[in-house]
């Protein structure tokens, strides 16, 4: 005997609904119909973003709109997404419109360990003096050196008063002479690394650290069912950097400092207690058992949402349909789904086409976020073509998608995020979003890449990256 337990005492009808029809393509998922006695409910609202920022963008106001404007807390909300990668781009908009936040079930971006690994290695090449990114990297990947030779390094340099790397420098023949050779060695790697810097750009010698290091074959070894997860955040990170440089002058600056002073202001972890809660940050993965009143279902494109991987396996996009389902249903009250018409993703900006389950969505959607008739189409044209997909080849789960001709004015769009082209100047008077009206006190570093400092009216000094914060210049 098998007893279906159907009713949701959760999601509104119009939430359940959308659900039910996302579900019902998977094949081998038996019947299972979803109700509830909350009838109606607020539409699903789909926005088609310019990119991944303009996502980011759109999602902070819509939550500024409710918590900080409205009645509502900041833990009504939930950002939910494919791929750990995805989280950087939100979490620094996240900060730059000063909305608190946590990540649920892992480490936001920037405290992750491939993160700070990366970053204790440019701040060793920036600062030789730097003991703190010393020892974190020098046993990563792992050298042979052990604690009691790491101890005794310290105590060597201890007694003559010199930084870590630099004490490898003193050491003679007679010192530590197990792990001598191999302290030497790895002060050998950085002057190498580092002298790169006189002929590769900073993303590719970032690159070239990572290789002459060995890291992918270190997170292979280190933790191998967590190693496409952990690749996929180091690629992020180097294709942020690349990013950033692209953006800055580096005629101006440092660039190096430049970068670890943005990284610094994203690292900051803020340990006050928020009275009205924090937005909730998670993968799909990390979602199931819980719900929220509003929440936010990113990224939903083809190749991203479903997995690439999945796309030309039909046990796989089952899955992926089942991932999209429990999105879905973490919604109680509303549900936000966004997607890019193009996304930088790992350093990449790729064209992206909108997920095969916005397609299978189109019946549960409201009128204003169909697509808008192609006036140029013939009356004939079947209406399956919807969003540039053939309804038809992906039914079956067994095809990828093939572009259509025809345009994409899937949903209405707003404000297109655009790179800032801005100077700051100390002295302007300028207005934040969320803190206000101040004064510029310092700009360090150029461009969309430069850090600026503010003193605001009601007190608050902060440090904002240009490209993100949500300032505007009064006079």
């Amino acid at each position: 005997m098998v007893i279906r337990l159907e009713q949701n005492y959760r999601s509104s009808e119009v939430i359940l609904n959308a659900a039910n029809i996302v579900i019902s393509n998977n094949r081998s998922r038996k019947k299972k119909h979803l109700w509830t006695e909350q009838r109606g409910g607020e539409p699903i609202d789909v926005y088609e973003a310019m990119d991944e920022r303009d996502e980011a963008n759109r999602i902070c106001n819509r939550i500024l709109e409710g918590a900080r404007y409205g009645s509502r807390r900041y833990d009504d909300y939930a950002i939910l997404y494919r791929t750990h990668a995805q989280s950087r781009i939100l979490e620094m908009y996240l900060k730059s419109y000063d909305i608190p936040y946590r990540v649920y079930g892992g480490l936001s971006f920037f405290q992750r360990a491939e993160v700070k690994d990366i970053v204790a290695y440019l701040r060793l090449l920036q600062n030789s003096a730097d003991d703190i990114a010393f020892l974190r990297i020098i046993n990563v990947p792992r050298r042979g050196i052990g604690d009691t030779s790491i101890e005794a390094m310290q105590t060597f340099a201890t007694e003559r008063s010199l930084p870590l790397l630099h004490a490898i420098l003193q050491l003679s023949s007679d010192d530590l002479p197990r792990v001598r050779e191999k302290f030497i060695s790895f002060a050998e790697l950085l002057s190498d690394v580092y002298s790169q810097f006189g002929n590769k750009s900073f993303p590719d010698v970032v690159e070239y650290l990572l290789e002459v290091i060995g890291y992918d074959a270190y997170l292979m070894a280190d933790r191998k069912e967590n190693y496409e997860a952990r690749a996929d955040i180091v690629k992020e990170f180097v294709g942020y950097i690349r990013e950033f440089t692209n953006a800055l002058d580096e005629t101006k600056v440092d660039v190096l400092t430049a970068f670890l002073e943005t990284v610094a202001l994203f690292s900051a972890t803020d340990d006050v207690e928020e009275l009205n809660g924090r937005v909730s940050m998670m993968t799909l993965h990390s979602a199931k058992g819980l719900e929220f009143p509003f929440v936010f279902l990113t990224g939903l494109e083809d190749g991203l949402f479903p997995s690439a991987q999945s796309i030309y396996d039909p046990e796989k996009l089952e899955e992926e349909r089942r991932l999209c389902y429990v999105g879905i249903t973490r919604a109680k009250e509303k549900l936000h789904i966004s997607t890019a018409k193009q996304r930088m993703l790992y350093g990449k900006i790729t064209p992206s086409m909108p997920s095969r389950f916005l397609v299978e969505l189109q019946d549960a959607l409201p009128e204003s976020a169909k697509p808008a008739p192609k006036p140029t189409a013939p009356k004939s044209a079947p209406p399956q073509q919807a969003f540039g997909i053939s309804v038809h080849a992906l039914k079956g789960g067994s095809r990828a998608p093939q572009p259509q001709p025809a345009s994409r004015d899937m949903t209405r769009t707003e404000s297109k995020i655009e790179e800032k082209d801005v100077v700051y100047r100390g002295g302007q008077r300028v207005k934040h979003k969320s803190f206000g009206e101040g004064t510029v006190l310092s700009v360090n570093g150029s461009g969309s890449s430069a850090i600026v400092e503010i003193a605001f009216d009601s007190g608050a000094n902060k440090k904002f990256a240009a490209a993100f914060a949500p300032i505007d210049i009064i006079e």
